[in-house]
């Protein structure tokens, strides 16, 4: 019986690390939204530069395919982050559901995931 006790309090244990670890993304969606957001207005910038520029350099024109790409997906979540605060603002959509969670955890990893991109494309252009 001590034996079982221990697996389900080690197992617990993971779960609830799992748990918490998954909830950061909830947890951090306002800072990375604006993060993103703030990310997204230098690279458009930096696009706008470049293309004036008409470089012929290998680097540089698949950096700036995988910035458009970037700007496009970028756009579409923080679209789709406007739409949503519209929705709650007219009481379309509660305050506090299990949507909204699920919401918040879904976008805040993909803003995360966009702003690791643009982090190492950084690296590459600077």
């Amino acid at each position: 019986m001590a034996l079982v006790d221990a697996m389900i309090e080690t197992l617990t244990e993971e779960l609830f690390t799992a748990l918490m670890n998954q909830a950061q993304y909830a947890l951090d969606f306002k800072s990375q939204f604006e993060r993103t957001k703030t990310q997204l207005e230098l690279v458009k910038a930096f696009l706008n530069d470049t293309e004036t520029l008409k470089t012929k350099k290998e680097v540089l024109k698949l950096t700036m395919i995988q910035i458009r790409e970037l700007i496009y997906e970028a756009d579409d979540l923080l679209t789709d982050c406007r739409i949503r605060d519209e929705y709650q603002k007219d009481g379309r959509c509660s305050n506090f559901s299990a949507s909204k969670l699920l919401f918040l955890y879904r976008t805040g990893k993909k803003l995360k995931d966009i702003n690791l991109r643009i982090e190492k494309m950084d690296v590459i252009i600077v």
